[in-house]
Parts: structure tokens; C-alpha cells; sequence
């Protein structure tokens, strides 16, 4: 049951809800299983829609498709605590999503474009309004191509992942102009696997990367 300002579980017990988390409007991760707006949660594995990562406004549809709208929604009018794994750390004190006074991921940096400050100024606005549908980019948009790699490190978790198979690898392909695109209003474009450098489309991404001057 929700109240707006706290979430009362099943077994009767009061959660402060909160709705400081800016992550929604800021962050966006893809791969070719999955897709969250910000940390995985119990709304993004059973309440996503299919998206057809063929589709050449991949990542413009998935940004304000039902997922991230309705995980806005939700933080909007407090029901963070049961979706948010920060959650039960922030209510012990012990660590928070709220905005660091000296982490703001509105400050401007030198190096920035027009695009990216335009941006950042209609991002403002939203964490101020919190719309579930934004007219902005994320500042960060996460990149997962899959678990494939070259090594076999021990300590890594992904070892299981990848004998157990059936992981999907993520094509940028179909969508590469869309990417592009979002490159000239992202501030921070983060590459991952496994090894994201043997994915087929790593060096086209990061050719149109460095042309437009966001290495």
C-alpha cells in the first residue's frame, strides 16, 4: 500500500518511501536480454515490455518506454523502498541515492558542448518537475554487450554465466545512428561485457565516439 510517503509492506511494516532519487532521469543501461533506467530492480524484471533492439530508435524508445516511466512514476510519488536495493542501506543510515553535495551531476564541465549544456538544462527542469515521460537524454547511458570475453580470470562471477550459456550479446548495429545521436547529448557513454573490446561493433562505436569528441 502506498501513501505517498511510505510504503507498508505485507507484513505490516512502515518503509519512508522518499523520492529523491534522480537516477530515472539521469541513467540508462541496454543489453540484448535487458534494459533499466537505473539499478535492476523487482519493477525491471517483471514488469518490462519486449523492445526489439533491431529497431533503428532503439534507445530513443526504450528511454521513455514503459519501464523507465513507470519506475519514474513510482520514485516520483515514493514508492522507493521496494524497489530500490540502496533502500534498505539508506534506511540503517548507512548509504543513500540522493544527490552528494560534492557529486552534483548537474555541474558543467569545461569540455562540454552547447548539445550537452542544452541538455543538462532541460535535465533541470525534470528532476525539479519529475515527468514520467522526459524530454532529455540520460547523462550516463551503459552499454552492455554481452558476457563474452577472452580470459578466463578466476575471481570472475561471469564464469558461471557464460558455461551455463544462453546470454544474449548485444548488436549496436541496427541502432548505430540512434547511438550516435544520443553521443552528441550524453555526458558519459560507458562501454561493458565481458570484454567489450572484441564485440564486432566496439571499433565503430568508438570511431563515432572520438569523431565527435567524446572519447
Amino acid at each position: 500500500m502506498i501513501d505517498g510517503s511510505s510504503v507498508i509492506t505485507a507484513d505490516g511494516t512502515a518503509h519512508s518511501g522518499g523520492n529523491s532519487c534522480y537516477l530515472p532521469w539521469t541513467y540508462l543501461a541496454v543489453s540484448a536480454s535487458y534494459y533499466y533506467c537505473c539499478c535492476l530492480s523487482p519493477l525491471e524484471t517483471t514488469e518490462l515490455n519486449p523492445v526489439d533492439t533491431a529497431s533503428p530508435k532503439f534507445l530513443s524508445t526504450v528511454w521513455n518506454g514503459f519501464g523507465p516511466q513507470r519506475k519514474r512514476q513510482l520514485v516520483r510519488d515514493g514508492y522507493l523502498s521496494s524497489l530500490c536495493g540502496w533502500e534498505p542501506g539508506r534506511m540503517r543510515g548507512e548509504g543513500t541515492c540522493d544527490i552528494p553535495p560534492d557529486k552534483d551531476p548537474l555541474v558543467i564541465w569545461p569540455q562540454m558542448s552547447q548539445s550537452q549544456i542544452h541538455n543538462l538544462d532541460l535535465l533541470r527542469i525534470a528532476l525539479v518537475e519529475k515527468p514520467t515521460v522526459v524530454e532529455h537524454y540520460p547523462l550516463t547511458l551503459e552499454v552492455i554487450f554481452g558476457i563474452r570475453c577472452n580470459l578466463s580470470c578466476v575471481m570472475c562471477y561471469q564464469q558461471l554465466m557464460r558455461q551455463a550459456g544462453g546470454h544474449l550479446s548485444l548488436s549496436c548495429g541496427p541502432f548505430m545512428d540512434d547511438l550516435e545521436e544520443w553521443m552528441h547529448h550524453i555526458r558519459t557513454l560507458l562501454l561493458i561485457g565481458g570484454e567489450p573490446t572484441i564485440a564486432a561493433d566496439y571499433p565503430e562505436i568508438m570511431r563515432r565516439a572520438l569523431g565527435i569528441g567524446n572519447p
